[in-house]
């Protein structure tokens, strides 16, 4: 197979490796299959614009992804290579229609890169059109071969846990089932819901597949646990999908401990009082029922046993987020910083598909005075290292913000490594600093900093709209939401199914932007403010409805909308359900406290409001022992 030179580099094909050229005073780099999947394709269409459609069927081709995940990707690879989409070497961006590779692509023969003497590099041109159909045959086989490869390498029988096998599978499902699995355990809802996708395909054609069931069973509890207002759904569904795990065998040990952890979460505390033991000897539960097992322990203080499970299910599954994302968490509760940190960088490492998204860089499960209380435990024992990596810093810092210690937090970030530090997370914690201290223009200062390293990402773009609104530069706010990365919104969407669960949040600041139009000049009057609490309207019905996977933070954004819409009684009372579920601020999501919130000025006044925020403010005290 040929390898590549692009620019300073030498494109390591085999070794999915980038390689300096002779003289580049620059580190050898290595890519995740997706970037370079990727690279290959813009090397195959050098000088030529990409669409955002035809990236997506180049890496993901059985699956739409969305924009999103092409600016992640994107972002990824100029990393490596060391790019800047400022002043583009090598990827340029064509805004609104997709990138282009502009610098200069030679193909180098793989014999003339053996090792020997009398052997030196034969630079050729690039290949013709035929060559280059090859390749990118190529590349889709090599994602592919990804798939399979991790896949099989999950399903092979251990003396700890697997997933399974589905050799008896014909190959569609068997190629559905690989894929649900690859989604199955990346420890995100938008995962999850696209292995329940594919797990669906799975059972419809191999209705007596129980491996199908049980991952769906556990799937829907997992969506469940995190989506209040969906919870009685999703129960149901497990129910029935428990029952059928159960018919088709009931012996099997994953069919009893799926049933076993419904009934315990339906009330039945005693129910894995016997099985929870014989899983530590099981040699053929999934790593689905160790982690469900391991976080009703967690959430019983049984630490202990939980590491015990979460432990087998690492080693059972060394590619699943989610098992070190659970270990993690245990250990960092039951004082073993050492092992956590080193569990929650392999986490990080199996995300990074993700992105340049500080939401996953900061540990975030939504806050809950529970898990604050506990994560305090460890955070007033745990020693401050003279030398923290970033995202322990970073993590620290919003975790001491969460709980009131404004001070800590600033000393943190007062840190002179901090203070050089670019990092787009540590910009974010210095924001979110900021926005504790009130001082909003700040805030806006870092997170435009951020904004201008990483003009590609949407969510940074949002963020940074965001605080435009706080300091009431609604101009500005309502320029970056409409222009750049992102499309223009339409004035006024047709029903719920125009606003996807992605694009939530944007449109509710488009139509709090609307509502505002004041602000905005004369064209954005009248008619628009009106357009603006239509969309509140369907933002609500999307929200009722249970169209939209909602958790306790977005419990919050409905009192929001309530608010806009000028409902005060109910956003009053929905602002009091949240409160008392537990809810605080997460300066994971926000850069204020619950009276600063952009969007909930309109009941700062109200008595009932005003006796909230005290309540607030004294649980978050009662926390952190002030």
């Amino acid at each position: 197979m040929s390898n590549y030179q692009v620019g300073q580099w030498q494109v390591l094909v085999d070794e999915n490796r980038l390689s300096p050229v002779a003289g580049a005073d620059i580190e050898a780099q290595t890519l995740l299959p997706k970037v370079m999947t990727l690279l290959l394709y813009f090397i195959e269409n050098p000088n030529r614009l990409l669409t955002f459609d035809e990236l997506n069927q180049a890496v993901w081709p059985k699956e739409v992804v969305g924009d999103n995940a092409i600016y992640n990707l994107i972002g990824q690879l100029r990393k490596v290579l060391g790019d800047k989409a400022s002043k583009p070497e090598y990827i340029e961006t064509l805004s609104k229609k997709g990138y282009r590779l502009i610098a200069l692509v030679k193909v180098i023969s793989a014999e003339s890169m053996a090792p020997g003497p009398s052997k030196e590099a034969s630079v050729i041109e690039a290949k013709t059109a035929s060559n280059k159909k090859w390749w990118v045959t190529a590349s889709l086989g090599f994602v592919l071969l990804v798939l399979l490869s991790f896949t099989a390498y999950l399903w092979q029988s251990n003396d700890k846990a697997v997933i399974y096998s589905a050799e008896e599978l014909p190959d569609i499902p068997r190629q559905h089932f690989t894929l649900a699995m690859f989604h199955q355990h990346k420890h995100s809802q938008k995962h999850t819901q696209k292995a329940i996708e594919y797990l669906q395909q799975t059972q419809a054609v191999v209705p007596q597949f129980l491996p199908a069931y049980i991952e769906l069973g556990y799937a829907n509890l997992w969506l469940a646990l995190r989506n209040p207002q969906a919870k009685s759904l999703l129960f149901k569904k497990v129910q029935v999908l428990s029952d059928k795990a159960m018919a088709l065998d009931d012996q099997a040990i994953d069919s009893r401990l799926l049933a076993a952890c419904l009934k315990w979460f339906g009330g039945d505390k005693q129910a894995l009082t016997d099985l929870a033991p014989a899983l530590l000897k099981s040699k053929t539960a999934s790593t689905s029922s160790r982690l469900a097992v391991a976080n009703i322990l967690f959430i019983q203080s049984n630490r202990v046993d939980a590491i015990k499970h979460q432990e087998l299910a690492v080693s059972g599954c060394p590619d699943c987020a989610s098992a070190y994302y659970a270990l993690a968490t245990s250990q960092s509760v039951a004082m073993a910083l050492t092992q956590a940190f080193k569990n929650y960088d392999k986490f990080l490492e199996l995300s990074a598909y993700e992105g340049d998204n500080p939401m996953n860089l900061a540990n975030l499960n939504r806050l809950t005075t529970a898990k604050l209380s506990a994560m305090n435990q460890w955070i007033e024992k745990a020693p401050t290292p003279a030398k923290l990596l970033t995202h322990q810093r970073n993590t620290l810092a919003l975790f001491y913000l969460s709980l009131g210690k404004q001070a800590q937090a600033q000393k943190l970030m007062n840190d002179a490594q901090a203070d050089k530090d670019s990092n787009f997370f540590t910009l974010y914690t210095q924001a979110a600093v900021a926005g504790a201290k009130k001082d909003f223009e700040r805030t806006t200062a870092m997170l435009l900093k951020r904004h201008e390293h990483y003009p590609d990402n949407r969510r940074f773009a949002f963020s940074l709209a965001l605080a435009y609104l706080m300091i009431d530069q609604t101009d500005l706010s309502f320029e970056l939401l409409t222009t750049g990365v992102f499309e223009v919104p339409p004035t006024q969407p047709s029903n719920t199914d125009d606003i996807k669960d992605s694009e939530f949040h944007r449109w509710s600041l488009y139509g709090t932007l609307l509502i505002r139009g004041k602000e905005l000049g004369e064209e954005l009057e009248g008619e628009n403010q009106g357009n603006g609490q239509k969309i509140m309207a369907l933002l609500e019905a999307k929200i009722t409805s249970g169209l939209m996977a909602t958790d306790i933070q977005s419990n919050m954004t409905y009192a929001s909308i309530l608010a806009l819409q000028g409902k005060t009684e109910q956003a009053l009372s929905q602002i009091k359900q949240v409160l008392e579920g537990g809810w605080v601020a997460d300066f994971n999501l926000n850069w204020w406290h619950l009276e600063d919130d952009p969007y909930l000025q309109s009941l700062k006044d109200e008595p009932a409001f005003i006796e909230m925020v005290g309540d607030y403010h004294r649980r978050i005290g009662e926390i952190s022992g002030d």
